[in-house]
């Protein structure tokens, strides 16, 4: 078998189950390409996708849309969070990274330590509005957080938004007393398949609303109106 073969992967697949494969992964390679890798005639490669009802064309259109919608749903949610209503607001890098309830992420976390990790919390004049927690595993050869943006390898998960309960380090955060309720935007964040990180956003409820948009791929935070 050719190393052009053994490059993708196809050591164990027949020529038409290759031929299917090629295509799928990569629609834009050409007829004869496929023939290449697939150690095939291009006269077999259009039979077969003709078969399998297969169209280069309409797979170059869905992978193109594949990867637009990957594009708007991969980004940290500071990327997607809008914040231009609330006015000027100060952002403070803490020195602890604080999670709510971090027995629930052990899973993730375990008892590794090598991880990137950040919290930011938002103020309005010295008013905690909300905090934003990122933590990712370096296992996965990251140096920064924006690296995961850019890596083809990357999937986040869509936004989940849930009411908890907070502990004593992100009550005194935001500034409320612990126990008190918050307001939970998360996002997985997975590596070749792998959960290796969550970024996360607590809210004080009644303090601020959350407006989305139908494509998700940002969200306006806004003051509740009784508050204004």
């Amino acid at each position: 078998m050719s190393s052009l073969v053994e490059e993708y992967g196809l050591y164990d697949l027949t020529k038409k189950e290759r031929v299917i494969y090629l295509a799928k992964k990569d629609p834009f390679l050409k007829v004869e390409r496929i023939s290449q890798l697939a150690e095939t005639t291009s006269h077999y490669v259009r039979t077969v996708l003709s078969e399998a009802n297969l169209s280069l064309t309409k797979l170059r259109k869905q992978y193109v849309k594949k990867l637009e919608d990957k594009k708007d749903k991969n980004k940290l949610l500071l990327d997607l969070l809008n914040v231009n209503q609330l006015g000027n607001l100060d952002l403070l890098v803490h020195d602890n990274t604080v999670l709510n309830k971090r027995n629930k992420y052990n899973d993730i976390i375990g008892e590794k330590s090598n991880f990137l990790e950040r919290t930011i919390l938002f103020q309005d004049q010295n008013v905690p509005i909300m905090v934003n927690t990122t933590i990712v595993s370096e296992n996965v050869g990251l140096n920064d957080f924006e690296e995961l943006e850019n890596r083809a390898d990357t999937y986040f998960s869509e936004n989940r938004i849930r009411a908890e309960v907070s502990d004593s380090n992100l009550a005194k955060l935001l500034n409320v007393s612990s126990g008190s309720p918050v307001l939970t935007l998360e996002k997985e964040i997975f590596v070749s398949e792998e959960l290796i990180g969550l970024d996360l956003v607590y809210f004080i409820p009644g303090e601020i609303e959350l407006l989305l948009k139908v494509n998700n791929d940002q969200i306006t935070v806004i003051n509740c109106e009784n508050n204004l």
